[in-house]
């Protein structure tokens, strides 16, 4: 519904007169943020490697609001969140160290949003995977 809506509200006053009141409300597109190039969603790491990744820059094409980005576990893997994975707002990146042998042989998963600061529904989640070799 992009573009112009026009909204009519009609009553009538205590004397029988119509009154009508005409609403114009103009709707606006509005898409979500994303990188300006494509992220890495893949991770292979060994245990005891120190991995930091900084995202891409983040673009409002609609530039309408300030694009953020968060960390957030996987729905349906909550119980496979790296522990060892650290976010950095301030550099924007992704920090792993996987220190533990048990997490040898193993695969993570986090999501990453990248989202409009005002809004909690536009948004864009990448969803994201770890191996630890092993």
């Amino acid at each position: 519904m992009v573009g112009i809506q026009r909204t009519i509200i009609r009553d009538c006053d205590a004397m029988g007169r119509l009154l009508e009141l005409n609403l114009y409300i103009d709707v606006l597109s509005n898409t979500h943020p994303d990188f300006t190039t494509e992220m890495q969603t893949t991770f292979t790491l060994n245990v005891n490697d120190n991995f930091t990744y900084k995202l891409p820059p983040i673009k409002d094409s609609d530039e309408n609001d300030v694009p953020e980005v968060y960390i957030r576990t996987m729905e349906a893997q909550e119980d496979q969140y790296p522990p060892f994975l650290a976010f950095d707002n301030k550099t924007r990146s992704l920090v792993f160290r996987p220190r533990e042998k048990n997490e040898q042989g193993k695969i993570f998963y986090f999501t990453t949003i990248v989202k409009e600061k005002n809004s909690d529904t536009i948004f864009y989640p990448y969803y994201c995977t770890v191996k630890i070799e092993g």
